[in-house]
């Protein structure tokens, strides 16, 4: 922020006029410099009473006054002065009040219902900070939607914008609104070779405002003719991802157009729009009678944000056809564009008194036509839906005598016995129906494998490093081998120890805490169904030895 100047005081006035004295009559004189002004003058002014030096002070005093409302000398934090502030203030107040007489002609129209309007929406993968404060939002994707109240849905345009790269620092911050939105990366292959085609984008935008709104609505307003509607924290989304694109422009003959179309967009508020159309129908139709007529934001904001078409599959882009990604239509351009635009043909169309037609209705939505780059890539690979999960490769089959556990899991044998491990000639697939299991009966949908156990997997013998003081015993009810290890807590048997068990235990050593046994023949996806202890000397800390870690020796 720039170092502050104070205000001049009572002294400086009066060596500044005894200067303009002392130089009055010779031309060649320098203009006026305070320390030559002060060795002059200034032992004089320790001379006057103070009544001499009053008006001085009221000259310094009526200047303080002056420098309060110079708002060029007070800054923000972020260095921007005072007038600044001010100046964008008058120049959005200016902004708001060409809207309302813009939309206030528009929709005051006889044709007011049968013209077209163009909703708009942009989603963003990285919000960057810029100098002053400034943000620049790198766009991911647009969606546009253009529609009457007459002949219901017209045309939609729907793209993905690939910006090949993220900003330095703002790794995570992509990543994070990848999983949030579940568009891909940047860069990622996913994206149609058209997303990365800035000049072609722009050209559809425009386009498609100029077809539409210029040539088919001839809208009789100057410089009118590009008007979008969106939420005003959705402009600055849609100005700077515009801008994005054109700076990434390599011709300067078409940085020249674009730049002079993206200058000379407008953005209004889709709430204003929706009063104004509802201050035009009770007009048309005097007996209507909505709670829009309370004027108030809110109230047009409930309009478009009520949930009736909330987790639609057939507005959403192709990104989001699916199931699963219809959760996150709340991030999907396209559903967002076409909600609204449903919401306000159940408001609306009744005070207007049109017939619905398929373009009113939402289940008809599939008949509607859709942009270019987004139909070329639902032909080259379209979205599947599929009641199904289809489940990885290696849970199709289980190797048998093998741990169902995954690597690196220690421990007893996570095995059905062998009786229940009998894999099942054909994996039924299963129908989705909840994000958990709801009832034992699910379970007949799962391999034989992964049903729970008729019986308890472990007994009193299962972990002999942490069992109670006993002797090793040889033999069990089940035919067993079975040891009893010498330290604290429940004892356990085990299965019996691998054929190169003696080999492993006389290469034993104090200070690891746990020996794995090599991979047996066979492909699996984890441990044997061995035991993974050796003895209690492996677990000092919780073994029963006299000279066990952590126990007082006797």
């Amino acid at each position: 922020m720039p170092k502050q100047k104070k205000s001049p005081n009572s002294y400086y006035f009066f060596l500044k006029k005894n200067w303009e004295e002392f130089v009055r009559d010779d031309k060649n004189r320098k203009r006026f410099d305070f320390q030559e002004a002060a060795s002059r003058f200034g032992h004089k002014w320790k001379q006057l009473s103070k009544d001499e030096k009053q008006p001085f002070e009221a000259m310094a005093k009526e200047e303080k006054e002056r420098e309060k409302l110079n708002h060029n000398k007070k800054f923000t934090t972020f260095g921007e002065s005072f007038a600044q502030v001010n100046g964008r203030a008058l120049e959005q107040q200016e902004k708001q009040q060409q809207m309302k007489n813009f939309l206030k002609r528009l929709t005051s129209l006889p044709d007011a219902g049968d013209r077209p309007y163009i909703f708009m929406k942009a989603v963003y993968s990285v919000e960057e900070i810029r100098e002053n404060n400034s943000r620049m939002y790198w766009p991911l994707e647009m969606s546009m939607a253009v529609f009457s109240l007459k002949e219901g849905i017209k045309y939609i345009y729907t793209v993905p914008i690939d910006t090949r790269v993220v900003p330095m620092g703002y790794s995570s911050a992509a990543m994070e609104n990848a999983g949030r939105t579940l568009l891909p990366l940047p860069g990622d292959s996913s994206f149609p070779g058209e997303s990365s085609d800035y000049k072609d984008i722009l050209r559809h935008i425009f386009g498609f405002a100029n077809h539409w709104l210029l040539y088919k609505a001839g809208y009789d307003v100057p410089g009118h003719y590009r008007v979008f509607f969106c939420h005003d924290k959705e402009k600055e989304p849609i100005m700077t991802g515009l801008q994005w694109m054109v700076d990434e422009l390599k011709e300067a003959s078409s940085v020249e157009k674009y730049q002079y179309l993206v200058d000379n967009l407008k953005l209004y508020n889709v709430n204003d729009l929706i009063l104004a159309m509802n201050a035009n129908a009770k007009e048309v139709n005097p007996s209507y009678i909505s709670y829009l007529d309370t004027n108030l934001d809110k109230a047009a904001e409930s309009v478009i944000n009520k949930g009736n078409y909330d987790y639609r599959e057939e507005i959403a882009c192709p990104y989001h056809k699916s199931q699963m990604a219809c959760m996150k239509m709340e991030t999907c351009a396209q559903s967002i564009v076409l909600k609204r635009v449903f919401m306000l043909f159940d408001e609306l169309l009744p005070a207007y008194g049109f017939t619905r037609t398929h373009r009113h209705e939402i289940t008809n939505f599939k008949g509607a036509r859709t942009g270019p780059i987004i139909k070329k890539k639902q032909e080259e690979s379209p979205a599947k839906v599929d009641d199904t999960i289809e489940e990885p490769d290696w849970l199709k089959e289980e190797p048998q005598g093998r741990s169902s556990s995954p690597d690196g899991a220690y421990g007893g044998a996570w095995s059905i016995p062998s009786e229940q491990t009998e894999p099942s000639s054909s994996k039924p697939s299963r129908k989705r129906t909840n994000a958990s299991r709801t009832s034992d009966e699910d379970d007949d949908a799962m391999p034989s494998w992964t049903r729970s156990p008729t019986r308890e997997q472990f007994d009193t013998d299962d972990f002999p490093s942490l069992s109670g003081d006993s002797q090793r015993s040889s033999g069990s009810a089940r035919g067993e081998v079975s040891w009893a290890s010498r330290g604290r807590g429940s004892s356990a048997r085990l299965p019996p120890p691998p054929a190169n068990y003696a080999n492993i235990r006389g290469a034993r050593g104090r200070g690891s805490s746990i020996r794995t046994v090599g991979p047996s023949s066979g492909v699996g996806r984890g441990s044997t169904s061995s035991s993974m202890f050796e003895d209690e000397e492996d677990f000092p800390s919780l073994g029963a030895s006299n000279s066990s870690f952590g126990r007082k020796t006797k």
